[in-house]
């Protein structure tokens, strides 16, 4: 991305490595995951569903030719009852599940996010071009603790054009 650039449209494809729950009866962020973009960026929009375009190249990929795409096109409901972005601010894109709402470990969604770039051109191997992900719930106890912890961080980006060669999941 360029310098001062404003409103670019990026796609984020997110695996979970946890299973998020929301049991709490009225509390909006009992479950919930974040996206923490580097430091820099001004800002973190998500607009509408911050569901991609359904017709990406990537999700019409058949690598194997057996008629099943390679890669799923999980994306996030903004219903009422589903989830809200509307705790996203400043470089925190933030997804928080409704009531009795759950995203399962090693589902895969893709979301669109509207960033405002920094002031200086972030290059791929940039050690502050650092993004993190936040997972929190408090499952099956909604009456105790949010457990929340933050991930490695993760600075390898792929171009529109690239596809990953991802490795293959123990059943």
């Amino acid at each position: 991305p360029f310098a001062y650039d404003t409103d670019n449209t990026l796609v984020v494809r997110l695996q979970l490595g946890a299973t998020l729950w929301n049991a709490a009866a009225d509390e909006q962020m009992a479950a919930f995951f974040e996206v923490l973009l580097p430091p820099g960026y001004s800002s973190c929009r998500i607009l509408g569903p911050g569901s991609p375009d359904p017709y990406m190249e990537v999700f019409s990929l058949d690598s194997d030719d057996n008629g099943d795409p390679d890669f799923d096109r999980g994306t996030l409901s903004v219903d009422l009852v589903d989830g809200t972005w509307a705790n996203s601010r400043g470089r925190s894109c933030v997804y928080a599940l409704a009531r009795h709402n759950r995203i399962y470990h090693r589902q895969t969604i893709y979301f669109e996010v509207t960033v405002d770039n920094p002031q200086g051109a972030l290059r791929n191997a940039e050690p502050t071009n650092v993004w993190h992900v936040r997972l929190a719930s408090k499952g099956a106890f909604p009456d105790g603790p949010l457990q929340a912890n933050l991930s490695t961080p993760y600075f390898r980006f792929i171009s529109n054009s690239a596809v990953p060669d991802l490795p293959a999941l123990p059943d």
